[in-house]
């Protein structure tokens, strides 16, 4: 017998602090968050989830007045 599963998607977003001196670009930031976020699903939930699947989709660089 297969076991049942679930399709979720999530519509995410993220505000980080940004320090363009980390030697990142804002896109690499997303990528490494990205990541990271996978990491933390699969620690909490690595009997439960199958697979992870994300896109980033936009970056935006908000710099102080």
């Amino acid at each position: 017998m297969t076991k049942s599963f679930v399709v979720i998607k999530f519509n995410l977003e993220l505000e980080a602090d940004y320090n363009s001196f980390d030697g990142r670009t804002p896109e690499e930031f997303a990528d490494l968050l990205e990541e990271d976020l996978h990491i933390c699903l699969s620690d909490f939930r690595e009997n439960d989830v199958q697979g992870i699947f994300s896109q980033v989709e936009s970056v935006s660089l908000i710099e102080p007045n």
